[in-house]
């Protein structure tokens, strides 16, 4: 299975899976792993 983990250090990967510098897709992963734990928090 494809994970940040595994294309964080491959910056060519990334941007041709989702479009961004590895910059740009670092700060979007900080607001969608916030937003992700609450959701998950509303389960608990």
């Amino acid at each position: 299975m494809l994970s940040y983990p595994k294309v964080q250090n491959k910056p060519r990967v990334l941007q041709s899976l989702t479009g961004l510098s590895v910059s740009e897709f670092e700060q979007l992963w900080v607001s969608f792993e916030r937003a992700w734990q609450d959701y998950l928090g509303d389960f608990q």
